[in-house]
């Protein structure tokens, strides 16, 4: 499923957050991860801050395993709430893969 089609079955935005805490979140994340988030990401985190889906979970499909999997939130820059991706990252440290980012919740 592409991003584009996930912003479909999205509420509007929960929480957005300023440029300056964007770029600092971002900062943080990609630092944190020795990644770089791809642009379309970015704009999603921009756009949508800590969204909820509009059914209680979305069905996404794993062709690696084979199997479905929910998904009902996406986490993002919020640092005063537990939906937030760097926090996760810390608590999942040395358990994910490197340059793994864990970007939602069932």
């Amino acid at each position: 499923m592409r991003l584009e089609e996930i912003v479909d079955i999205i509420h509007k935005p929960v929480s957005r957050i300023d440029q300056e805490e964007l770029f600092e979140g971002i900062g943080k994340i990609e630092g944190f991860g020795g990644v770089t988030l791809p642009q379309d990401f970015r704009s999603f985190l921009a756009a949508y801050g800590r969204p909820f889906f509009t059914t209680p979970s979305l069905e996404i499909y794993s062709l690696d395993r084979n199997e479905l999997f929910d998904l009902a939130t996406f986490f993002g820059i919020s640092y005063d709430t537990h939906d937030d991706i760097l926090r996760y990252m810390k608590s999942f440290e040395g358990r994910f893969p490197d340059k793994c980012i864990p970007i939602g919740d069932d």
